[in-house]
C-alpha cells in the first residue's frame, strides 16, 4: 500500500488495491462458485488439486505460527527475554473465565437453541487465534507479550473448556 501512496495515488485507491489482493479475490471466487452451484461443472482433477493444497495450507501455517511463538518465548543467552507474568495471568483469567461466564449468562438470559448455545459458549472459551502475535506486531505492538498471552490461554484452556462445557450441560441439553 505504501508504494501506491508514494506513486501519487489517493488513499482511497490504495485501500481499494489493498482489498483486491489475491486472497480476497480467491475467497470471493470460491463464494460465488459455491453460491451458484458452479462446482458441478468444475473437473474433478481440479477440485482434487485445490483440496490437496488447501489441506496442506492449514498444518503448514500452524507450524509457522507455532515456530514464531516458540521463538518469542525462548530465553536468549543474555536473558533479555522479559516475562509479563502478571499481565499474562490477567489475560488468561479474563479470556478463559470471565468471557465464558458472560457468554453463559447471556445464554441463560436469551435461552437460544442448545446447538446455537454450544457454539456461543465454545467461541467464548476457546483460546485466541495463534496469528495474534503477528497481527499485534503489524500494528506496532509487543509481539512477545502477545505470544505469552496465546500460550497461557492455550494452557489454561485445558481446564476451562471442559469446565464450561460441563456448566453449559447443567443448563442446556447437549445437542446431538
Amino acid at each position: 500500500m505504501l508504494s501506491i501512496l508514494q506513486q501519487g495515488h489517493s488513499e482511497r485507491e490504495a485501500k481499494l488495491a489493498e482489498n483486491c489482493q489475491s486472497r480476497v479475490v480467491a475467497t470471493m471466487v470460491g463464494l460465488i462458485i459455491g453460491l451458484v452451484s458452479a462446482g458441478d461443472h468444475i473437473p474433478d482433477c481440479l477440485i482434487t488439486i485445490v483440496t490437496i493444497v488447501g489441506a496442506m495450507a492449514t498444518p503448514l501455517l500452524m507450524l509457522i505460527l507455532g515456530g514464531n511463538i516458540c521463538a518469542d518465548l525462548v530465553h536468549k543467552a543474555d536473558n533479555s527475554s522479559k516475562w509479563y507474568t502478571r499481565d499474562v495471568i490477567r489475560f488468561a483469567v479474563a479470556k478463559n473465565v470471565v468471557f465464558p461466564l458472560v457468554f453463559l449468562a447471556l445464554l441463560l438470559w436469551l435461552r437460544p437453541d442448545s446447538a446455537v448455545g454450544l457454539i456461543v459458549i465454545l467461541q467464548g472459551v476457546v483460546p485466541p487465534i495463534t496469528a495474534i502475535p503477528i497481527l499485534v506486531e503489524r500494528c506496532g505492538g509487543n509481539r512477545r507479550v502477545a505470544s505469552q498471552f496465546v500460550v497461557a490461554s492455550f494452557i489454561f484452556s485445558v481446564l476451562s473448556i471442559p469446565a464450561f462445557i460441563y456448566l453449559f450441560n447443567k443448563f442446556f441439553p447437549m445437542p446431538l
